[in-house]
């Protein structure tokens, strides 16, 4: 709790979401509206991750349980320190998404 201030924590977890997002080639319009982060900011990441900058959080998020984790840890991260956004429906465009590219992969 102290290493992090609830606003530093949200942007940090925004930040490995863009990462891990990009890696998992998910389009930047469902990061932007579903982060609330702009296409300027994902481009950067999208850049860096090119560059090969972030390969070893990117390796580390091979395997199926850390993807899953990654997405309940994210979520626990960003509740925490987000306010709601338009109430209850909130995460109602992630949690789409997400439930439909599970099935996908299936």
């Amino acid at each position: 709790n102290d290493f992090f201030t609830s606003s530093e924590k949200v942007m940090f977890a925004k930040r490995l979401a863009i990462i891990f997002m990009l890696s998992e080639s998910v389009p930047f319009s469902v990061i932007q509206k579903g982060l609330k982060v702009s296409s300027y900011t994902i481009s950067k990441f999208n850049l860096s991750i090119e560059l090969g900058k972030y390969s070893g959080v990117i390796k580390r998020f091979r395997s199926k349980k850390d993807k899953e984790n990654f997405w309940i840890d994210l979520e626990v991260i960003l509740r925490a320190g987000m306010p709601p956004y338009v109430g209850r429906g909130r995460w109602k465009y992630m949690n789409d998404y997400i439930r439909k590219n599970k099935n996908k992969k299936k």
